[in-house]
C-alpha cells in the first residue's frame, strides 16, 4: 500500500495532509449535519447520529448518559475495526475512520465538547464517545 512505510506506519506528512483536508470536510458535514437535525434536545441529536453510523449493523453500542447538557456512549462492536484489523492495517482504519470523529463534532459548533480516550481500531474493549455542552457543569466523582 503506498501510504505505508516501513513496518507498515503511515507516512507522516501523509497523515498530516490527509488529516488536514480531512478534518476541514468533516467539520463542513457536522455543520450541515447539526444544522439538519430536527431533534428538541442535544441528546436526540446525538443519538440520531450514532443511529446513522450504526446502520448496517456497523456498531454495536450502548448510551452510558443522556442528560439536557450530555451524551455520554460506549461503542462495544465495531465493523469499521473488525474490517482493517483483517486487512492487517488498523493504523489506517484510525486515519481514516477514527480520526474523522474530532473534526465532525467540531462541525456541531463550538458549544459542544467532545472527548474519546480509547478506540477499539486501537485495541481498546470499547470506545468512550463524550459529548457535552459547554455551559455544563463538570460532574464530581
Amino acid at each position: 500500500m503506498a501510504l505505508l512505510t516501513g513496518r507498515g506506519a503511515l507516512h507522516s506528512r501523509t497523515r498530516r495532509r490527509w488529516r488536514c483536508w480531512r478534518g476541514k470536510t468533516r467539520r463542513q458535514f457536522g455543520d450541515a449535519w447539526w444544522r439538519a437535525q430536527g431533534a428538541s434536545t442535544f441528546g436526540e441529536k446525538l443519538g440520531k447520529s450514532f443511529e446513522a453510523y450504526a446502520g448496517g449493523n456497523a456498531l454495536d453500542y450502548e448510551v452510558v448518559k443522556e442528560t439536557a447538557d450530555t451524551f455520554e456512549l460506549n461503542v462495544t462492536g465495531c465493523r469499521y475495526a473488525k474490517f482493517y484489523q483483517e486487512l492487517g492495517a488498523p493504523e489506517l482504519g484510525f486515519l481514516l475512520t477514527c480520526s474523522a470523529d474530532f473534526p465532525f463534532a467540531e462541525g456541531f459548533g463550538s458549544e459542544v465538547e467532545f472527548t474519546r480516550t480509547q478506540t477499539i481500531m486501537q485495541g481498546a474493549d470499547y470506545c468512550d464517545f463524550r459529548y457535552r455542552l459547554k455551559h455544563a457543569p463538570e460532574e464530581r466523582s
